[in-house]
Parts: C-alpha cells; sequence; structure tokens
C-alpha cells in the first residue's frame, strides 16, 4: 500500500475518526476499579486467559520505568540545554522493569495466542528542535525498540503493523498511531481511540483487561468497552 508523510512517519494506512466527547466516569462504579500494588496479586489472570481475552497495558510507571521521566534537570540549564539533554536522555537511556513477572506472564499469554498491546498518552511524530539538537525521528518506533530490548514485543497481536488515525474531538484534532502493537494516542483520551481502533480493525474481544497507573485512564477505557457492551476489567497499578 502507498505510504503517506505524516509528522515524519511514514504511514501505511490513515483513517479518520470522529469521536464525541465524553464525561469518563459517568457508568462506572469505583468498586470496579481494582488496585493493585504487585502483579503477583494478579496471577490468577494469566494462569487460563480466554484466547479472545485483549490484555491492555500502560507502558510507564506499569510496564517500565523511564529513568528519563524521573530524573530532574540540573540547575541553571537554558531551556534549550534542557531541550538538548532530555532529547538525549530520551535517544540513549535504557527502559527498566517495573515488574519482572510482568513480563513472564505477558510471556506465557501470548504463547498461547492471546492479544496483547500497549497504550500509551506518548504523542506521534519526531522529538527535538532547534540547531544542534538530539533528533528524534520516529517516537513510536523509538518506544517500540526500547520496549523489545527489555522482552516486549507486542507486534505479533494484529496483522497491520501501522495504522494512523485523523481523530477530531470538538474541533481539536489528534493524530494517533497503532504502531507494531502499541497505542499511541497522541494525547488523547485512552478509552475513546482504544474503542475506535478495535472498530476500525473489525475485531471485537470477548473481554477487556486493562492496566494503568492512573484512575482516570482506567475510568475511561472501562467506560469506552461498556459503551461498545464489551465486558472489561480495569486495574490500577500503583
Amino acid at each position: 500500500m502507498k505510504g503517506y508523510i505524516f509528522k515524519g512517519i511514514t504511514l501505511k494506512k490513515r483513517i479518520i475518526l470522529f469521536f464525541p466527547l465524553v464525561l469518563q466516569s459517568m457508568f462506572i462504579d469505583q468498586s470496579e476499579i481494582h488496585e493493585i500494588r504487585e502483579y503477583k496479586d494478579v496471577a490468577y489472570l494469566f494462569a487460563h486467559p480466554d484466547p479472545r481475552t485483549l490484555f491492555v497495558f500502560d507502558v510507564d510507571d506499569t510496564l517500565i520505568i523511564n529513568p528519563t521521566y524521573s530524573t530532574p534537570p540540573k540547575k541553571g540549564l537554558t531551556f534549550d540545554a534542557f531541550i538538548k539533554e532530555f532529547s538525549r536522555g530520551v535517544q540513549d537511556t535504557a527502559y527498566r522493569l517495573i515488574d519482572p513477572l510482568i513480563l513472564e506472564y505477558i510471556t506465557s499469554i501470548q504463547r498461547q495466542g492471546v492479544k496483547v498491546v500497549g497504550l500509551t498518552h506518548c504523542i506521534n511524530g519526531s522529538f527535538g528542535m532547534g540547531p544542534g539538537m538530539i533528533m528524534v525521528p520516529s517516537l513510536p518506533r523509538l518506544r517500540y525498540e526500547k520496549l523489545k530490548d527489555i522482552g516486549f514485543d507486542f507486534s505479533s497481536s494484529f496483522e497491520n503493523q501501522e495504522i494512523t488515525f485523523c481523530c477530531t474531538i470538538e474541533t481539536r484534532d489528534f493524530h494517533p498511531l497503532y504502531y507494531k502493537g502499541i497505542l499511541f494516542t497522541d494525547l488523547m483520551d485512552k478509552g475513546s481511540f482504544l474503542g475506535g481502533f478495535l472498530e476500525n480493525i473489525g475485531w471485537t474481544p470477548r473481554n477487556v483487561v486493562f492496566f494503568d497507573d492512573k484512575r482516570e485512564n482506567v475510568y475511561s477505557v472501562l467506560q469506552a468497552m461498556q459503551r461498545r457492551n464489551i465486558p472489561g476489567e480495569g486495574f490500577l497499578y500503583q
């Protein structure tokens, strides 16, 4: 398929979506969100999963620790110097597993044919600006490669490896991307994008299991699944 050039990435497929703005927690009872501190507390979820379950994971502070985000900037840096240093960190710093068990669990269910995807608020496109700056040509590609380096690879979940969406919510445009098993929301609502993605690939999971370290994201995904009559379980990783 002929590609498109958009925000620094060669796109294999482009889909235009229109999402209504919804109140995230209107119909979700707080008791439906389960708080966990260790993945061993939910080992049962990974023991014998339904093969049509979709497991969805936030990335930062749910699967991995990204030292770039947690390292305070050096004092006295100019804005340009800070951006240059941060860009270098984004490019060069290795991720750390937040819990070795989750890699074991995910690998196990993937071997059973269960689909697993990442879902992150990360922007689409390149990163870095100005003369002499460290330029990251594609944040989605970089993040996929860094996750793969520590053992996470969700690219086998769906045949299409790259789909770009153009989404409009109350006059604001978003350009989220599905890239090799990872959904990059481009800062839009996680539930809306996940729901739209499932509709456009024409696949309905029997249920969705979602992990995130932010309560509002768990609400968002559970509500989006509820609107589509897809059972969902939400876990707040703390």
